[in-house]
């Protein structure tokens, strides 16, 4: 490309090799991704050049490729080119050069970087050669236009460069509003519906209206233990996947597959999940099992439940995951489980959660999948334990803030304050804002047989099913606390709102109550219990 030594511009020859084996592994992946990204120029040695041009050959010719057909085709061309590049014996070199192709995309911006350097060398030699030529030439320029065109020249080439790179050009408005008129007609067309991805719990549905996996979202589930972060996470699943058909991915460095598939099946089938254990099934549950086995086997889940997951792992297997199944989501249970691959980040904890963060923000970007990431809580939120979570209670909150699209804190106040533990009042209080909504949709709230009316009856049982969504972060706006239901023996989450839309009040999100404010000695219930919009009835001590 430019009259200096070859081998003093800037070149890789390691990653075009590295390239060329990841292409000869896997053709009819690899190659059309490089093929919209590098041009003619892009490979620096000769050899590696004609190689990728008779990879795209083959490709064109919609036939096999593998190292015997491709030494087959550059042999047959004749003019001593099989020769050239180094025989068959180079060709074989290459193919085992790499025994995977996880790092591809890494060759990738090698090659790019280098090829830009050369032409930015030869963009260089240019503008010298003409600014040294001023005044010889017939037609003479001014010297502000020939730096006018260096500036044109040099931006060009910045412009290739953004564009081979992956990166996305500012778009103008007289172009760019026509795209949002578009999704605005989109949104009036389908008001009052969830546009995006449902999770099937109404009261996150309204919230967020959707996930939207046209352009990737990251959702982060955070909690203390046995909060339910797992037992969410798997909610969310069987409603999205199993409920809706879209295809996920889940990766579980936590629960092993036989873990998840309990809690998926029994679960979802309404059984005891404590029974996969003592395995006292009744023949109502083995019915119920029997009908609800088919439902998960036809859902399109993949579960990698390997306790050794990397950074790399995700992107490579997002990616295959994407193409063959297009899944629409995955899961990371959980942040802190996942191994980063860089030296820097193996010993540094802060370093660790920013790759495994930067992953999954291109993973997001690049497949335009959902990301669900459960996060653990760090010990320092353990001081404030039975008060509601803030973003600062999230280990390694800096970077999860910074990436996270969305930020939900799950808590459950029973863990902390025993029903007997609440005042006369608050129970009085909680008993008589649910009773109205327990009348009108009793398939939202509890049994009410587990407890006798003098233990607490079916108050206490739905306090001990009261769960609460503290959204701390949502790009779309609002972040209200929202009551939802969970099941413990089910290990399953759901909605106390009976539909999304309505105009009855009790089938609205759960506000707030209120009675008057009384101290009372040693009756103290958790902040959490306190609504958005209404004077808490509580004691405002720790607890």
């Amino acid at each position: 490309m430019t009259d200096l030594p070859p081998d003093t511009v800037p070149h890789s020859h390691e990653a075009e090799r590295g390239l060329l084996s990841c292409c000869m592994q896997n053709p009819q992946e690899l190659i059309p991704r490089a093929r919209t990204r590098l041009a003619p120029d892009a490979f620096h040695h000769p050899a590696h050049a004609t190689i990728w041009d008779w990879l795209l050959r083959l490709l064109d010719a919609n036939k096999p490729i593998d190292l015997a057909t491709l030494t087959n085709a550059i042999r047959e061309a004749g003019n001593s080119t099989l020769e050239n590049i180094g025989g068959p014996g180079e060709l074989s070199d290459i193919y085992i050069y790499l025994p995977v192709t996880d790092h591809f995309d890494h060759y990738l911006t090698i090659i790019l970087e280098r090829v830009t350097l050369r032409r930015l060398i030869e963009a260089s030699k240019g503008i010298i050669s003409k600014a040294m030529r001023y005044g010889q030439d017939t037609v003479e320029a001014n010297a502000a236009d020939l730096v006018a065109a260096a500036e044109s020249e040099v931006f060009a080439l910045l412009q290739q460069t953004v564009q081979a790179t992956g990166g996305t050009a500012a778009i103008p408005s007289h172009t760019g509003v026509i795209d949002w008129v578009e999704h605005m007609q989109r949104v009036i067309d389908n008001r009052g519906k969830i546009m995006g991805l449902r999770t099937g719990i109404h009261e996150l549905d309204m919230t967020m209206h959707g996930l939207d996996d046209s352009e990737g979202e990251i959702l982060v589930l955070a909690g203390r233990p046995a909060m339910g972060k797992t037992a969410l996470g798997v909610t969310l699943i069987h409603n999205i996947c199993i409920g809706d058909a879209v295809p996920g991915l889940m990766f579980s460095a936590e629960m092993s597959a036989n873990q998840v598939y309990t809690r998926l099946v029994l679960g979802g089938a309404g059984i005891d999940t404590a029974k996969a254990t003592t395995g006292m099934f009744s023949h109502h549950d083995q019915e119920a099992m029997r009908r609800h086995v088919p439902l998960v086997q036809k859902a399109t889940l993949l579960i990698n439940a390997s306790s050794q997951i990397t950074t790399a792992d995700l992107r490579a297997q997002v990616q295959m995951a994407k193409r063959q199944h297009g899944i629409r989501w995955i899961m990371v249970d959980h942040l802190h489980l996942i191994k980063p691959v860089s030296a820097q980040a193996q010993k540094d904890e802060r370093m660790k959660l920013v790759e495994v963060m930067e992953t999954l923000q291109f993973i997001k970007k690049e497949h335009k999948v959902i990301v669900f990431l459960l996060v653990q809580m760090s010990r320092e939120s353990d001081r404030n334990a039975g008060k509601p979570p803030v973003l600062a209670d999230l280990s390694g909150s800096a970077a999860i803030e910074q990436y996270a699209d969305h930020v939900v804190f799950i808590h459950r106040d029973d863990e902390y304050v025993k029903w007997h533990r609440l005042s006369e009042d608050a129970q009085n209080a909680w008993s008589n804002q649910i009773a109205p909504r327990r009348d009108r949709s009793p398939q939202c709230w509890s049994s009410g047989e587990k407890y006798r009316d003098d233990e607490g009856g079916w108050a206490r049982e739905d306090y001990e099913e009261k769960a609460m969504f503290y959204v701390r972060k949502n790009r779309r706006g609002p972040t209200p606390e929202l009551q939802v239901r969970y099941q413990k023996t089910l290990t399953r989450f759901s909605s106390r709102m009976p539909t999304l839309t309505s105009n009855n009040p009790l089938d609205h999100q759960m506000g707030s109550y209120t009675v008057p404010k009384k101290k009372a000695t040693n009756d103290k219930a958790p902040r959490s219990m306190r609504g958005a919009q209404l004077e808490s009835p509580f004691d405002d001590d720790d607890t």
